[in-house]
């Protein structure tokens, strides 16, 4: 379908590739070979986000599956001026204060976490008495960077988000145990509570944005079976 803007025409015109889509502010093109699909798109702007000249990236770790690198400032406005969570809140201009403009994911395989369920008996008095047991469940392995000041941390304390022993509030988060630690440069979350030592190292970057999913691997944390028939012939995603 071709646009009657002769600029986009012309634009559409230049592109060398498989298939090509453009408007006024990006241009996306696909391209096929034997064994890849590179998927490529340029932006001319991006609304209520400011991209920095030099990005930066955090390694990942070499037993992750997946991970997400994003280097970017967001405007306070492409948020709401609070979110609340039950009794929580937070007010977005408090954290992007100590936002130094990069977030990362990283997703591993499968662990062992320890969890207490609640269920209730009745005694010998036939009153309702409550039991707590502690059980093994496993969840995926996730740990989630920010580069921020140790202000973010206390912050978040203070908003009791974070509880005193630095661990997610489960009133806020209940689907899973993560455990915060604090650097200078940087706040972490993860599930793998018994990991306690962290790389602050940051590598200088062209991309604002790194994915990788390596679907060669044990993928179990990843494993869902309505999306098995699109991802079986996928070996890994890259996308910069």
């Amino acid at each position: 379908i071709l646009a009657s803007n002769k600029s986009l025409v012309d634009k559409l015109n230049k592109q060398n590739t498989h298939i090509a889509a453009v408007n006024n502010q990006w241009i996306a093109t696909m391209n096929f070979s034997d064994k890849s699909i590179l998927l490529q798109a340029n932006f001319d702007s991006f609304n209520k986000v400011n991209i920095p000249e030099k990005c930066k990236q955090r390694i990942p770790d070499k037993k992750s599956i997946a991970s997400l690198s994003l280097s970017a400032f967001p405007l306070a406005d492409l948020f709401k001026k609070q979110y609340n969570i039950k009794e929580y809140s937070i007010e977005t201009d408090s954290i992007l204060q100590y936002f130094n403009g990069y977030a990362g994911i990283e997703m591993g395989s499968i662990i062992n976490q320890k969890d207490t369920i609640t269920t209730y008996e009745y005694d010998d008095n036939f009153e309702k008495v409550e039991k707590q047991t502690i059980i093994d469940v496993k969840v995926p392995s996730i740990k989630i960077t920010m580069d921020a000041k140790p202000g973010m941390i206390n912050y978040l304390k203070k908003q009791q988000i974070i509880s005193l022993n630095n661990t997610l509030n489960k009133s806020v988060f209940p689907l899973y145990n993560v455990s915060v630690y604090q650097t200078q440069q940087a706040l972490y979350f993860s599930t793998d509570t018994q990991e306690t030592v962290f790389s602050d190292s940051l590598i200088s970057t062209n991309n604002f944005l790194d994915l990788k999913i390596d679907l060669k691997r044990d993928s179990t944390a990843l494993d869902f079976i309505y999306l098995q028939p699109y991802t079986k012939n996928i070996l890994d995603i890259q996308l910069t």
